[in-house]
């Protein structure tokens, strides 16, 4: 599997993260067509065509077998622990490492107990200061769906404390990065980022 090295060609340019919150399902796609977009886990469901799919761990090969439905270039597995479960040449590698913040190599990727958080670091190297959140909801779906894509309930509602925390932990050094991330969700349960509107 090929080390990704995070490229710089996002300066100065809004970029769209895409997660799999329900909240997907009333988003008007058509808003980000022009955007750079990092699409995490069944974010890529919502929208094929993004330029970057974040995968994260093996635990998500036990709902997603394959990327058939993903038309983008890349896929990233950050999991340095355990073998990449899926067979697909789009995948390349970047590790995940502990810490607090943001990685600051173009060969490594930090987050704490979410693949947006990995997301928010790799839109960061790759030059953007202005990242837009899709799905990002901090909470199940109207029927307890973990997923907007899948019927499955969320069994573990703690993960969306431990996702608070990771973005806590995370975002305390944005305002020193000059980095702003804007959630798209006015009823998302995440209050650590500001809700609000893309740039006209």
């Amino acid at each position: 599997m090929k080390q990704h090295v995070i490229p710089s060609d996002w300066v100065k340019k809004p970029v769209a993260i895409v997660a799999s919150g329900s909240s997907v399902l009333s988003f008007d796609f058509s808003k980000i067509e022009h955007m750079p977009v990092v699409a995490v886990k069944d974010g890529y469901l919502a929208y094929p065509t993004a330029d970057v799919l974040i995968v994260g761990d093996p635990k998500y090969a036990k709902r997603n077998t394959d990327f058939e439905a993903y038309l983008g270039p890349t896929i990233l597995y950050t999991d340095p622990d355990h073998v990449c479960p899926w067979d697909d040449s789009r995948i390349e590698f970047i590790p995940k490492v502990k810490g607090d913040g943001l990685s600051s190599s173009k060969l490594a990727l930090r987050g704490s107990f979410s693949t947006v958080c990995l997301a928010i670091n790799y839109a960061y190297l790759r030059g953007s200061r202005d990242l837009y959140l899709i799905g990002v909801d901090g909470k199940p779906g109207p029927e307890g769906q973990r997923s907007f894509a899948r019927e499955e309930k969320d069994a573990w509602p703690q993960r969306y404390n431990r996702q608070t925390w990771g973005y806590q932990r995370q975002a305390r050094h944005f305002n020193r990065l000059r980095l702003r991330v804007t959630n798209l969700n006015p009823d998302s349960s995440i209050k650590v980022f500001p809700t609000g509107s893309l740039p006209s």
